[in-house]
């Protein structure tokens, strides 16, 4: 394996002082790794991160409408998928519910916050 030029003169060899060494290759090797392989979010936890009134709830309702799912479809059981839409109708309401009582909170305290602060323009 062939270092760059940039790196083969910062990397000095010396046989005297191994950890000194070790460290000259640490550090070489971690600015490598930094530069090189740069870490990625999941778009998952983006995704999530843009819809604030899905709860823990939720998620693990969400997870379990997935396996109602894959039963459903590996059975091949009428019953089964029955069961699978019968959760998913619910657990979309309750979603939706969920959705809609987040933004009358945030319109509340929005709106409850300019009132404080336009309280005295008025007069």
């Amino acid at each position: 394996m062939h270092l760059s030029t940039n790196i083969q003169e910062n990397f000095t060899s010396n046989h005297e002082n191994p950890n000194e060494e070790f460290n000259n290759f640490f550090l070489i090797f971690k600015s490598s790794v930094e530069h090189n392989a740069t870490l990625i979010q999941s778009r998952k936890l983006t995704k999530l991160a843009s819809k604030p009134w899905i709860t823990k709830g939720l998620l693990n309702s969400i997870k379990t409408k997935n396996k109602f799912y894959k039963t459903a479809l590996n059975s091949g059981i009428a019953d089964e998928f029955q069961n699978y839409k019968k959760f998913k109708n619910i657990l979309t309401h309750l979603k939706d519910n969920a959705k809609l009582n987040y933004y009358k909170i945030q319109l509340f305290e929005n709106s409850k916050r300019n009132l404080e602060n336009n309280r005295y323009s008025n007069w």
